[in-house]
């Protein structure tokens, strides 16, 4: 089955096209509608299924025909001898059992070779001194011998027209690739033909990918989580190698996060008409090899909503000495940002950072001192101000001294 690198990766920028069409409403490659685009990737994604399902079933076929086969050539090789040896008293039969074909590296030579001994075996006479028709061992009688030899038979009848089903959906598969590139092409031209250079829409035409990508994305950073307007939130966001963006949002009465905006290409996200209350939304990257891991957190206290209490504690604080950050499973109760502190042993707290995120960087204001112990904790802050510290978490960081 062919990897469908190429395949896939022109079904996305369709994908990418469409996007780009909803963000532009006289963006129309083609004279094509947006929906006209997405019916295109839809059949283009229906072609391939057809194809892989195709593929499939003819691997599963030749496999069935393969195994029948293997199983009627073991049968001949077994019961071939026992023939000879049982009728070794009985020399006209053992002649005409001497004739039996004895070569089968084919399909059509092991059904040949079994129908021989079926036509034969159905004409011989008890074996010498038998009271009972030939039967080279039990459970292995004319009627298993026959059936053995109508699965192979119907294995090897059925594999024709199967074959021309796949061909037929292979070269679907070919017709529907070009037609997807076509179109690629001819609305990437079109695009950078009617927005000018260094435009909004030109970006947006540009942000369309050219070749598959070698990586997936890097996880998400929300830059920005504000609320400019009652009811409104603005997001802005990236992640290494992404070219296009999932958001997902939990609103205050909400258990888990919901997937509000896919095929985000420019970075942002704005949304209104949202009530009062503390959001918290998530962003992923993407590209033509997948998504990238979510972003954390970033909370938004969504058209000045009251706020009567402080935030609660941080909880379950941790330091990471890798990349020099506090954090911690969750923003706390009625939180809208993390602020980290740190303090060395017996001198005065400083703030080290901030973020609207789960994890905050110490080093934010400013580098650790070489071997020197410190002290740092986490605070949530809403617009009242900052709520009761985490537990305190120590450590001395191993910070190389200048010049190392």
């Amino acid at each position: 089955m062919p990897t469908f690198k190429m395949f896939d990766f022109e079904v996305l920028q369709l994908r990418y096209i469409k996007s780009a069409m909803d963000q532009l409403p006289t963006y129309l490659p083609d004279g094509r509608s947006a929906t006209e685009v997405q019916a295109l990737r839809d059949s283009a994604e229906a072609v391939k299924n057809a194809y892989q399902t195709l593929d499939a079933s003819l691997a599963l076929a030749r496999g069935e025909l393969s195994e029948r086969q293997a199983e009627g050539h073991l049968l001949c090789v077994q019961i071939y001898p026992i023939l000879k040896s049982r009728y070794r008293k009985d020399p006209g039969t053992l002649e005409t059992i001497q004739r039996l074909p004895t070569e089968d590296k084919t399909v059509r030579a092991t059904r040949d070779r079994m129908r021989a001994i079926s036509v034969l075996w159905g004409q011989l006479p008890n074996p010498p001194g038998a009271s009972e028709p030939f039967t080279p061992w039990t459970g292995m009688d004319q009627t298993a011998f026959d059936a053995a030899l109508a699965a192979l038979v119907a294995a090897d009848e059925a594999l024709p027209d199967l074959v021309q089903t796949y061909e037929r959906a292979q070269s679907d598969l070919h017709a529907k690739l070009d037609e997807v590139s076509d179109f690629v092409t001819a609305a990437l031209e079109q695009g950078r033909a009617q927005f000018p250079v260094g435009s909004p829409e030109r970006e947006i035409i540009e942000a369309i990918p050219m070749e598959p990508t070698q990586q997936p994305p890097a996880a998400a950073v929300i830059s920005v989580a504000v609320s400019p307007e009652t009811g409104q939130v603005l997001l802005e966001f990236d992640a290494a190698r992404a070219t296009m963006f999932d958001v997902f949002q939990k609103g205050p009465s909400d258990l888990d996060f919901v997937e509000v905006a896919t095929d985000v290409i420019d970075r942002r996200y704005e949304t209104s008409g949202l009530a009062s209350g503390v959001y918290q939304f998530r962003v992923s990257g993407q590209n033509s090899l997948g998504n990238g891991p979510l972003s954390e957190p970033a909370s938004v206290n969504v058209g000045g909503a009251p706020v009567d209490q402080l935030p609660g504690p941080p909880l379950a604080v941790v330091f990471d000495e890798v990349t020099m950050s506090l954090f911690t499973d969750a923003l706390p109760p009625r939180a809208t940002s993390l602020r980290a502190y740190r303090q060395m042993l017996g001198g005065v707290p400083e703030v080290a950072g901030e973020s609207i995120g789960v994890s905050v960087s110490v080093v934010q204001s400013g580098p650790l001192l070489p071997s020197t112990s410190y002290q740092f904790w986490l605070v949530g802050v809403n617009s009242l101000g900052e709520g009761p510290a985490s537990e305190l978490v120590g450590c001395e960081p191993v910070v190389p001294h200048a010049g190392e």
